[in-house]
C-alpha cells in the first residue's frame, strides 16, 4: 500500500514516524496490534510525502475481515491545529485457498492386453476456499511418470465448495500388443494448474498395474467312452481338446 502524508498546516512539520495495525472486525490503534512503522520526513506548508510499504499476513492467520489501520505521527512528534485527521484504515478480507486431493478410488489392477481398465476415484477439496473448475489427467505407462507423452485421456471437474467432492470415472483399455509387466496407471489432479491451492504437492497419484501374457490353455472340452468291458475288448475314447486361453495354441500331443 501507499500512503501520502501532507502538512495541512502554515508552518514546517517535524519529522514523524506512521504506524500500521492489524486487527479482525474492527479498527483498533492499539500498541498490541501494530505491525509495521514508517518514518516521514519533515514537510513545509503544503508539502506532501508518499511512501509505499508492503506487509505479509501472518500464516496461521484467522480468515474473516480485518482493518489496516495507519495512524499519522502517532508519536506526537508534530504540534498539529488538528490531531483528529491522523488516523485512517483499509478493509481487508483474508479468505483462504482451496486444497484439490484424492479422497480415494479403486481400479482393476490386473489384466491382460485389450483389457479394460475401469478407474474409479473422488477429488475433494480440503482446503478454506472454493476451487474453481479443474482438470484431471491420466497416465499409463511402464514407470511412474505424468508425462504428457503418455496421457491418455482427462476428465472436467466441476468447482467444488469447501469441503466439497467430486466422483470421477474414467475406463481405458490396455493396446493389445502391450508387454507382460508392471504398469502405472496415474492421474494428476488439476493437471493445468488452474487453481491456486494451499498445496500443490498432493496431486498426483496412481495404481500398480500388472499385465499378464497373453498364453495359450489347452485342457478337455468333453468327451465319452465305453466304461463296461470284457478282457480283450476296447476302450473307444472321444474328446474334444479346447484351447481356453488368450494365445494360439501350436501343435501338441495327447498320451
Amino acid at each position: 500500500l501507499t500512503n501520502t502524508v501532507i502538512n495541512n498546516c502554515f508552518t514546517e512539520s517535524n519529522a514523524n514516524q506512521v504506524h500500521y495495525f492489524l486487527h479482525k472486525d474492527s479498527s483498533s490503534y492499539d500498541p498490541s496490534d501494530e505491525i509495521d512503522r514508517n518514518l516521514f520526513p519533515r514537510l513545509a506548508p503544503g508539502a506532501s510525502y508518499s511512501k509505499s510499504m508492503s506487509e505479509t499476513i501472518p500464516l496461521g492467520t484467522a480468515l474473516g475481515t480485518y482493518y489496516l489501520s495507519y495512524w499519522i505521527d502517532a508519536e506526537n512528534a508534530t504540534d498539529e491545529i488538528s490531531e483528529n485527521d491522523n488516523r485512517f484504515y483499509y478493509i481487508i478480507t483474508i479468505r483462504g485457498e482451496p486444497d484439490l486431493t484424492s479422497a480415494g478410488g479403486s481400479a482393476n489392477t490386473v489384466l491382460f492386453p485389450g483389457e479394460t481398465i475401469s478407474a474409479n476415484h473422488t477429488i475433494t477439496n480440503q482446503g478454506t476456499d472454493t476451487a474453481g473448475a479443474s482438470t484431471v489427467y491420466y497416465y499409463f505407462h511402464n514407470t511412474q511418470t505424468y508425462d504428457s507423452a503418455y496421457k491418455v485421456g482427462q476428465n472436467s471437474v466441476p468447482s467444488l465448495v469447501v469441503g466439497g467432492n467430486s466422483a470421477e470415472n474414467f475406463n481405458y483399455t490396455v493396446p493389445s500388443n502391450t508387454p507382460a509387466g508392471t504398469y502405472y496407471f496415474s492421474y494428476f489432479i488439476d493437471a493445468t494448474n488452474g487453481v491456486n491451492e494451499s498445496n500443490e504437492g498432493n496431486n498426483q497419484w496412481y495404481w500398480t498395474i500388472t499385465v499378464n501374457a497373453l498364453k495359450p490353455d489347452l485342457t478337455s472340452a468333453s468327451g465319452t467312452a465305453n466304461t463296461l468291458v470284457l478282457p480283450g475288448e476296447t476302450v473307444t475314447a472321444n474328446h474334444v481338446v479346447t484351447n481356453q486361453g488368450r494365445a494360439e495354441a501350436g501343435p501338441s500331443t495327447v498320451y
